[in-house]
């Protein structure tokens, strides 16, 4: 059996895995059409979270009733992991599809969900694939629509994703395979590296602290920036991992050189994952001296999807010591509103309004209002992407108060630390010739 459709139940399973065979080719006589979709709910982790396993399980039944009732009797359905469904649509039409997905999605929202903890409401993503146009074997079927049902998930809200079998899209699909065959390689061989970038004061330009930005070293000797895989890694469930290194490599930096401080980037996935922040204590120990050295950055675009998660995150980290920061902060400028209930202490200000300030008055407005706004809430202020001295000089009458960019250094590779020192930390010269790397 397909591993992919190993996780339904028995009975169940063997039914919805003859009904899509018998509509594949080669199988039945007459030209039968069909879909595959795969439901998720979307939210169930935060669910499980907020009230417990029980409530989780209600929803999934309620859900999973709500789906059933909308289905005819020749139709199949079975669960589907923990939180999906499978749906085999029979003689449905290709130009029928959309219709009958927006049929279920309306039926799994037409009320919120009454659990025994009161009522909750979830967001509902599918994915599905056209039978037997888009599949040829039942492998095929699953893969298909697991990979439009990743779509979805990238969308906001409820959603339905189908199928893009293009060329175009199989030849990223190749490419999102062995992005993350090497990243999973480089994570096991310990070939995740850091490279430091130095955050400098306003007015002195002396050196404040290091943001730490994520280097993964090719099988070739080559160094790739984070740029090039981590959109992939987060799509595709690999972003906890990546950030469990990064913090290991922080941790170890911060333990090698009792006078740095560093700033590091997380995904929006850690910022509710308890075992990232249970790693950070176990490699603290409760010791003040590394994590009052520790910044954690989160983008404003992830703090402002689920503000109460966030704060909890802030204030986790605030306890043991660290700072946090926001970083990209105006990607959310309607949201400003929403920065008084998240208690952090620096906001970087996001670089494509800082570039262009010497040639852009209203680059300079927006900069000079972001920094106001910081300040009204007792807030720092990065300006990142100074790549020269007009633009610093602007930002720091702006009220900056700590620059970055390539002006003030090029990220380093971090070295063998011979020396309990900052620039032992770090290679001679900057990355690999050749490497592109992310302003910033």
């Amino acid at each position: 059996m397909p591993k992919a459709i190993a996780t339904m139940d028995g009975g169940q399973r063997n039914e919805l895995v003859e009904a899509i065979t018998d509509i594949l080719p080669g199988n039945l006589p007459g030209r039968r059409q069909g879909a595959l979709v795969i439901a998720a709910i979307g939210n169930l982790s935060l669910i499980n979270e907020a009230f417990g396993f029980q409530v989780g399980d209600e929803v999934i039944a309620i859900v999973g009733a709500r789906l059933k009732g909308c289905l005819r009797e020749r139709d199949r359905f079975c669960p589907y992991g923990s939180n999906k469904f499978g749906i085999l649509l029979a003689d449905c039409e290709p130009d029928h599809l959309e219709f009958v997905a927006t049929r279920l999605i309306r039926a799994v929202r037409q009320s919120s969900i009454e659990t025994s903890a009161g009522a909750v409401l979830i967001n509902i993503r599918l994915g599905g694939v056209l039978l037997p146009h888009q599949a040829r074997t039942v492998q095929d079927a699953f893969s298909g629509a697991l990979d439009a049902l990743h779509q979805a998930r990238a969308t906001r809200g409820d959603s339905f994703m189908l199928f893009d079998n293009s060329e175009t899209r199989k030849s990223q699909r190749k490419r999102n395979i062995l992005i993350v065959d090497e990243v999973i390689r480089a994570l096991n061989e310990r070939r995740m590296v850091l490279a430091l970038q130095p955050i400098v004061q306003s007015g002195s330009r002396q050196n404040a602290f290091y943001e730490c930005l994520l280097r993964m070293q090719k099988a070739d000797g080559t160094y790739v920036p984070a740029g090039e895989f981590i959109t992939v890694a987060e799509k595709l469930g690999l972003a906890r991992l990546v950030d469990h290194r990064v913090i290991e490599l922080a941790v170890g930096l911060l333990k090698s050189a009792p006078n740095l401080k560093l700033s590091m980037n997380v995904s929006g996935e850690t910022a509710t994952d308890s075992d990232w922040l249970s790693l950070l204590r176990g490699l603290t120990q409760g010791d003040e001296t590394l994590t009052h050295r520790l910044m954690v950055e989160i983008t404003e675009t992830a703090a402002l999807t689920d503000i109460e998660k966030s704060s909890g995150f802030v204030n986790a980290l605030k306890k043991i010591g660290c700072q946090v920061a926001i970083d990209d902060f105006g990607a959310g400028y309607s949201s400003f509103k929403n920065l008084r209930h998240l208690n952090v202490d620096i906001v970087k200000i996001d670089g494509s309004f800082v570039k262009d300030m010497v040639a852009s008055r209203d680059d300079r407005v927006l900069v000079g209002t972001l920094v106001d706004l910081a300040r009204n809430f007792s807030m720092k202020t990065v300006a990142e992407w100074v790549g020269n001295e007009a633009t610093a000089d602007l930002a720091e009458k702006a009220g900056v108060d700590f620059l970055q960019g390539f002006y003030f250094g090029m990220p380093q590779l971090v070295g063998i630390p011979s020396q309990q020192s900052a620039g032992a930390l770090v290679s001679a010269s900057p990355e690999t010739p050749g490497t592109t790397v992310q302003p910033g």
